[in-house]
């Protein structure tokens, strides 16, 4: 007997001018075979559709190849294949930050791309080009209908954080300056000036932390990390001993200035060694020393 008759079929493959497919034209193929195609975009192109009997198939979104295979044909068919332009957008930057997406990016032609400009911690964006066209510092920058290649850079700047420094004293003496700025990580200094008779205790208080140096006349914070206090105590060298005494002037109603060249505590806690008083006041005094005129008369009470 003759044997059985050879059946084929006819697979129609065909591409746009942008791009390969292999084979292609119609090819004949046994029936129960298998038959591929390979599919190659040309270099600015991408593979834009494939179509099996006229139904799309799924590619990858910027695939530059894709094959395809009939299985175990027992029927004609067609395959066809088109393709797109890409285009690229470059991204670059100076300085601590990024941009999102990085690097270059395959743009399909006339679809939309955006990139987010984003700085680092404490910093802030200084400047964006595109295309080398200041943008100024914005956050993100919108390419719509690419139809052509671009480019995006972006500069940075650091933001150092300024935080306060309050200084207060405690006691006969002053510290010197009593607030100052400082950017985070850097210290600042103080000067103690404690009058004559006293002394900086130690200890020297807060929340900045520092060191002091001998004779205690300075102190240097810690690095400052936020807003802080320096807080310094001046205590007398030796403890002046008091009593409670009267000073009043000549008369009763003479007002002035009355000079006292002893440490003077008044009653209420303020220490002074001048006072401006309308009449007599109880202040007290440290009853070995001596007091410089205009006073009057000094009295035990």
């Amino acid at each position: 007997m003759p044997p059985p008759p050879v059946i084929k079929h006819t697979i129609s493959a065909s591409a746009d001018g942008n791009g390969t497919i292999a084979p292609s034209g119609d090819i004949e193929v046994i029936h129960g075979v298998d038959q591929s195609f390979t599919i190659n975009a040309h270099d600015v192109f991408i593979i834009s559709e494939v179509k099996v009997d006229g139904k799309e198939v799924k590619i990858g979104r910027f695939e530059k190849t894709f094959t395809y295979t009939f299985r175990n044909v027992d029927e004609n068919h067609t395959i066809t294949a088109s393709f797109r332009r890409f285009w690229q957008i470059g991204s670059s930057t100076e300085g601590n930050g990024s941009i999102s997406p990085p690097g270059v990016v395959n743009v399909v032609e006339g679809e939309s791309q955006a990139f987010d400009v984003i700085p680092a911690p404490d910093n802030s964006i200084e400047v964006v080009l595109v295309d080398g066209n200041s943008v100024g510092p914005v956050p993100t920058y919108l390419f719509p209908n690419v139809t052509s290649n671009h480019s995006i850079w972006a500069r940075f700047q650091s933001i150092t954080p300024i935080y306060r420094v309050t200084a207060t004293a405690y006691g006969r003496g002053t510290v010197v300056p009593q607030s100052q700025p400082a950017e985070n990580g850097a210290q600042v200094q103080f000067t103690l000036a404690p009058v004559e008779g006293f002394h900086v205790a130690i200890p020297i208080g807060g929340t900045c932390g520092g060191t002091w140096a001998e004779p205690i006349l300075t102190y240097t914070t810690g690095p400052i990390t936020g807003d802080c206090t320096v807080e310094v105590n001046f205590e007398a060298d030796q403890p002046v001993p008091t009593d409670d005494f009267m000073i009043t002037p000549e008369r009763e109603d003479e007002e002035g200035t009355y000079y006292i060249n002893i440490p003077v505590v008044e009653q209420a806690g303020e220490s002074l060694t001048e006072l401006s008083t309308p009449q007599a006041l109880t202040w007290k005094i440290a009853p070995s020393r001596r007091l410089s005129a205009p006073i009057s008369r000094v009295d035990p009470i």
